[in-house]
């Protein structure tokens, strides 16, 4: 990669961001956030329609690295989930997810920058289209190149934004990245924050059978 792009937005809180890429002459929202006042991130692929949700666990096998086992984790039967399936990153560190709750990061004592979550996406094909007239002022159109060999990819940081910065994958399988800033203002307590939405290509590979969210968390006793 010679250059990155890495444009900045000034949204404001509650908004609901769409990310949004376009694929076979199609634009396609492919996953979404909002953030609160009181600094609680809500997020979530955008499927256009969900059939399973599974909940499970990993353990590390290097650094940052994780094995996700698709035919693992518990199957989550709940009926009204399956039409609100959502991730909620509390600003006090409690994550509501599908399966329970759990401890992360405590969004509003947060002094450096920090990965929030990393999502995989099933096949671009899977997601709505959408036509153009249906786009809104909140949506990111992302016109990346389609790789059909490599699986896309995405992460999402947060930081006071007098600590932000841009995350850089110099790794030669990272074939394409863009990072999108969100700088908000008048969250509680940190006062002014900022999301870094990174979309990639990793490796060569097959894409995976389904979209996932995934982040490191302590059990809560």
């Amino acid at each position: 990669m010679n250059t990155i792009e890495c444009p900045i937005f000034l949204p404001s809180l509650g908004d609901r961001i769409r990310i949004v890429v376009r694929y076979r002459n199609s634009w396609r929202p492919i996953f979404w956030f909002k953030l609160s006042k009181d600094g609680s991130v809500y997020l979530g692929p955008r499927l256009a329609e969900i059939s399973e949700i599974k909940s499970g666990k990993a353990s590390p096998i290097g650094d940052n690295q994780f094995r996700v086992q698709y035919s693992e984790g518990e199957r989550i039967d709940n009926p009204e989930l399956l039409t609100q399936a959502k991730l909620s990153f509390h600003g006090s560190g409690i994550v509501n997810t599908p399966g329970g709750r759990t401890s992360g990061e405590k969004i509003r004592s947060l002094n450096d920058q920090v990965l929030l979550c990393v999502t995989t996406f099933r096949h671009l094909s899977h997601f709505d289209v959408i036509d153009e007239t249906e786009i809104k002022g909140r949506d990111v159109c992302l016109n990346c190149p389609i790789d059909e060999s490599r699986p896309l990819w995405g992460q999402l940081w947060i930081a006071p934004s007098t600590n932000e910065h841009p995350v850089l994958h110099n790794s030669e399988a990272v074939t394409w990245q863009i990072n999108a800033f969100f700088r908000y203002q008048g969250v509680q307590e940190i006062k002014k924050l900022t999301i870094q939405f990174v979309l990639a290509y990793g490796v060569e590979g097959s894409w995976p059978p389904y979209s996932s969210v995934l982040f490191v968390g302590e059990d809560i006793q």
